[in-house]
């Protein structure tokens, strides 16, 4: 955050065009909800007027070069309309933090960086790491992190010092038609649908636990953990019992 104006109102963005769903989603009923080839629901039409006027917004307002807290705004609504993260769940502007939730942490930017594409300032990134830093400083749970300007979107997984803008740790949205392309990279790297809406299932789990950021965040943490301990007279112990039964 930048000490921008307050998020504005959303406004109407200029007419985008109407497309058809990509490959893999498959429409229950128009208006009621998609269902992709997993089972997953989220109540939105990606084909509906509301669905494309916000991600046309997003689009709008980095075409538009428009400020930081419009930029923010916009995401955020995307994220609340989309059901990645609940309005209640969202915050803005705590603790200097964009935006942030129960599983992310998002810094907005007029531009992610001073070159042309998908090149992140890494000033821009070493100001999330350490939002991310605090955060885990503070005893919160380990977060992953996103910049962003709307257009390029960058993951950030706390200990992985590298910028790496390719899938699955980058993501641009290039035009109107990504926008479902977008939900389903944040839903799918990030895990970060509601998990009462999953079947709790063998192949579930291994979907959910099976690689990508989300999994990595988790592995760095349980890795911290046994470096933290391995040294534990009770942890050796318990190392060698382990060792002896498998």
């Amino acid at each position: 955050m930048d000490g921008d104006a307050p998020d504005a109102p959303l406004r109407d963005s200029t007419a985008f065009r109407r497309v058809s769903h990509p490959p893999g989603i498959m429409i229950a009923e128009p208006g009621l909800e998609i269902v992709d080839m997993t089972g997953r629901q989220s109540h939105f039409d990606p084909e509906g007027s509301d669905f494309l006027d916000t991600v046309g917004l997003i689009i709008d307002r980095h075409r538009q070069n428009a400020t930081e807290a419009d930029v923010r705004a916009a995401v955020g609504n995307f994220l609340v309309f989309t059901g990645i993260a609940a309005e209640e769940d969202l915050h803005r502007e705590q603790d200097l933090i964009d935006l942030q939730s129960t599983n992310l942490i998002i810094e907005t930017k007029r531009r992610i960086g001073t070159r042309p594409g998908f090149t992140p300032d890494p000033a821009n990134v070493e100001q999330l790491d350490g939002y991310m830093r605090n955060s885990i400083a503070a005893g919160k749970p380990r977060r992953l992190g996103i910049l962003t300007d709307g257009r390029y979107w960058l993951l950030r997984v706390h200990g992985r010092p590298e910028i790496v803008t390719q899938p699955p740790y980058g993501f641009e949205l290039k035009g109107v038609d990504d926008g479902v392309l977008l939900f389903e990279w944040l839903r799918d790297e990030l895990g970060l649908l509601d998990a009462s809406r999953l079947t709790p299932s063998e192949e579930e789990v291994r979907d959910r636990l099976g690689g990508g950021p989300y999994f990595e965040r988790d592995m760095a943490a349980l890795e911290g953990l046994y470096v933290l301990h391995k040294d534990d007279p009770s942890i050796r112990v318990k190392r060698e019992l382990w060792r002896d039964l498998l």
